[in-house]
């Protein structure tokens, strides 16, 4: 019986062992060049969300230069018509006044 016992033992102690030496192969050999991937993946995510942050803000500011533009166009004609007009209506006062008088 303690025979068998020590038998048993011995196997699971050999089972593992023979885990253990393939998972430090393992470990070795692949983890570095899992960690490596990662890394590389990682810097290239990195560097394409620059990019693309970059693109939005050059879009962002050309859709706001020209909305500035187009609004500041349409604000100048619209002040320049109601200028135009209040100088006629005053023009037109003072004309009134002077032929009264």
């Amino acid at each position: 019986e303690a025979g068998e016992e020590d038998a048993a033992m011995d196997a699971l102690r050999e089972e593992d062992d023979r885990w253990r030496r393939c998972w430090a192969l393992v470990v070795r050999r692949d983890i570095a060049k899992q960690q490596r991937a990662l890394g590389t993946q990682q810097r290239e995510t990195l560097a394409a969300a620059k990019r693309t942050a970059l693109a939005v803000q050059k879009e962002v500011r050309k859709r706001a230069l020209s909305a500035a533009r187009h609004g500041a166009s349409s604000q100048v004609q619209f002040r320049s018509k109601r200028m135009t007009r209040d100088m006629q209506a005053g023009g037109r006062r003072r004309e009134a006044e002077l032929a009264e008088l």
